[in-house]
């Protein structure tokens, strides 16, 4: 289970998520076999026709023509944060912990697995910031929920574990003091 914690001389506050080292590794996956990447990944989870490698689709931006779908939320198979559990501190003072209580979601932003938000049509990129704002007006309302962030790591220096363009939305109990 992932927890915060605070920084005692600084006063951050940092996720500590163990099960996010399972995450795949695709990146260097592709960097060793070098040239372009593919349009579709039959390992991929967020290609069209994978669904079942994915935990659970919440929402999707449709489509007329095949896969059927623009844009996709999803949750995270490797979340940070879990709904499940109660958000109160655990401990006081210097040891104060609190659970990792909250919800961390994917947001596929194409069915294409070698798209960038660069190559997305006008069309694309609209149903993109449409799934980004009703994902984030969904996690906002949920109880003990204070706060919520869209980011985007692009890039394995960045952090991303997938070569298929998507961004990730989390939502906190918690406003962190720099906000």
């Amino acid at each position: 289970m992932s927890e915060y914690r605070q920084d005692a001389t600084t006063g951050a506050w940092i996720i500590i998520a163990p099960a996010r080292g399972s995450r795949p590794m695709a990146w260097r996956h592709a960097e060793a076999h070098g040239g372009p990447i593919a349009a579709y990944d039959p390992a991929c989870p967020f290609c069209p026709g994978n669904e079942n490698l994915l935990p659970t689709i919440i929402a999707e931006t449709p489509m007329k023509v095949a896969p059927g779908w623009q844009a996709r939320e999803v949750n995270n198979k490797y979340p940070a944060l879990s709904p499940e559990g109660d958000p109160k501190p655990i401990g006081v003072g210097p040891q104060m912990r609190l659970p990792g209580f909250g919800y961390h979601e994917v947001i596929v932003e194409s069915p294409r697995n070698d798209a960038d938000l660069t190559t997305l049509s006008d069309t694309e990129l609209n149903a993109v910031a449409a799934t980004y704002r009703s994902c984030f007006n969904v996690l906002a309302q949920r109880p003990h929920i204070e706060s919520v962030f869209l980011f985007r790591n692009h890039g394995r220096d960045s952090g991303a574990s997938l070569v298929h363009p998507h961004a990730q939305m989390m939502a906190t109990a918690m406003v962190p003091p720099k906000t």
